[in-house]
């Protein structure tokens, strides 16, 4: 029990820090330009990257210009990118496909008026130009020019150079974790969103980016995401924590008090107990030897007034054995020690006329007359000896409370798994008031105790508990609310295991 009170007051300390406690995870500030500086060498990869891939198509246009028929598409094969390259020379028209797939637009390919017109007038003459074609729409072009008649289109993708520029962003980015702030999350990803790099713990990467800049070029767009570094913080309420504190030490103080108290209390009943069990156990043996001597003297005995002393002597010396009886069956109740041995053979008929027999003179002299209704001569099986308490105890209180000149019965009804026994007087009765608590230990009437009552208010409560023990009930009939006609018991055992 003291380890159940420990682990409740712990229970509740545990509970006090769970509420008590809140987890705050902050961004750790900095004061450096890491994604900045980051941003720029990847734009100016970039840029550079873009502007070398420019001058390989420019340059590769030139050498178009001039090669011969049957050389041609030899320097445009040498730039990734070119899918198409067109030839006008003079009223001659030639589409070459380099890469493919070619956009499914024919009106892609350009005619040589239409070339023509992307020059202003007066600037055509001799020499090489060049001009870079980006229609919203359309893909991109580029056109070379030797003459006024001599024209190349190259027809351009500069997302197929799209696998070349991430293996150069590759090896750009491959000793940026060692720069990596500690703690932080970067990621670089392309336009269609694939992850092309990633350093340092994700573990935030599910919130919004603290940082995003995003770069465009010929290539397509580059997005870099940075999340700061973030430091997590614990705090615990201390209005919480004390007060789970003070409740825990409520807990722990008044459960070891009450433990202790309750420890008390058991001690004491045990002693009460064994002072009982050891009065009542003296008191038998004088009580024995006491009946014993009033036997032997009452047979030698002829004066009748003297017979009738001695006859006294016997009633209270049985009721005094009735009343150690039913403080030891309560003692060994109290301690949950009670027993029952059940018999077979037992004669219910005989019990009964014994019990009666004990208490005949008492109603000899009030004038009490006993009916006794046995219907059949049955055995039963039972245990007599509980159940020879329990009449003597129901028999003793007509005795006690019947008063003078009454009538009383015990009726019997068999059933097949137990037997009714229904003892009833046409006495005083029982108040009202008192009804519902008759069957409880040490009570007894106020009244009947003015009136010179004697007893321990144990018998009614020893008797309901052994009936139970024998597997049925005591209680009261009810057969009036008139307070004068009688009092009626009806027991029930069982005749079965």
């Amino acid at each position: 029990m003291k380890l159940g009170v420990v682990m409740l007051a712990c229970l509740c300390v545990g509970a006090a820090f769970f509420i008590s406690r809140t987890v705050e995870i902050r961004k750790v500030a900095s004061e450096d330009e890491w994604l900045p500086v980051q941003n720029r060498v990847l734009a100016d990869s970039l840029d550079s990257m873009e502007q070398l891939w420019r001058h390989a198509v420019e340059n590769a246009a030139r050498h178009e210009l001039k090669i011969k028929v049957l050389r041609r598409s030899e320097y445009a094969k040498r730039v990734v990118g070119v899918r198409q390259v067109s030839y006008f020379d003079g009223s001659r028209v030639e589409h070459k496909v380099i890469e493919s797939p070619v956009p499914e637009r024919q009106d892609f390919a350009l005619t040589l008026e239409e070339v023509n017109q992307l020059w202003p007038e007066g600037a055509v003459g001799e020499g090489e130009t060049g001009q870079w074609m980006n229609r919203p729409g359309e893909p991109l072009r580029y056109l070379a020019r030797l003459s006024e008649h001599k024209v190349v289109v190259f027809l351009l993708s500069p997302a197929a150079a799209h696998k070349v520029v991430e293996a150069e962003l590759n090896k750009l980015l491959k000793p940026l974790p060692d720069h990596v702030p500690a703690g932080a999350y970067v990621e670089l990803r392309d336009q269609a969103g694939e992850l092309l790099f990633s350093s340092g713990r994700d573990a935030f990467s599910d919130a919004p980016a603290d940082e995003l800049v995003r770069h465009y070029s010929i290539f397509g767009e580059w997005s870099m995401r940075y999340w700061a570094p973030r430091e997590k913080s614990v705090d615990y309420n201390a209005m919480i924590l004390m007060s789970g504190s003070v409740v825990a030490l409520i807990i722990l103080f008044g459960g070891f008090w009450m433990i202790q108290e309750q420890e008390k209390a058991i001690k004491l009943a045990e002693a009460r107990v064994s002072f009982v069990n050891a009065v009542s156990h003296e008191l038998r043996t004088p009580l024995t030897n006491i009946l014993l001597t009033v036997d032997v003297v009452q047979d030698k005995i002829e004066n009748v007034k003297l017979k009738s002393r001695m006859d006294l002597i016997r009633e209270e010396s049985h009721r005094l054995g009735r009343l150690v009886d039913n403080v030891l069956d309560f003692a060994r109740i109290e301690q949950g020690q009670m027993t029952v041995e059940k018999r077979d053979g037992v004669d219910l008929a005989s019990l009964l006329a014994s019990c009666v027999q004990q208490f005949q003179p008492a109603y000899n002299r009030k004038q009490i007359e006993m009916l006794v209704d046995v219907p059949d001569h049955k055995v039963i099986r039972t245990d007599p000896d509980l159940l020879v308490q329990i009449v003597l105890n129901l028999l003793s209180n007509i005795d006690k409370y019947a008063g003078n000149v009454a009538s009383a019965s015990i009726r019997v009804r068999y059933h097949p798994e137990n037997v009714v026994i229904v003892v009833r007087d046409d006495g005083p009765g029982i108040p009202l008031a008192d009804r519902s608590r008759i069957f409880r230990a040490f009570e007894r009437m106020d009244e009947r105790v003015a009136a010179g009552v004697t007893g321990t208010g144990l018998g009614l409560a020893i008797s309901r508990e052994l009936a139970r023990q024998l597997g049925g009930d005591l209680v009261m009939i009810h057969d009036s609310e008139d307070e004068q006609s009688g009092a009626a018991f009806q027991l029930s055992i069982s005749i079965v295991d």
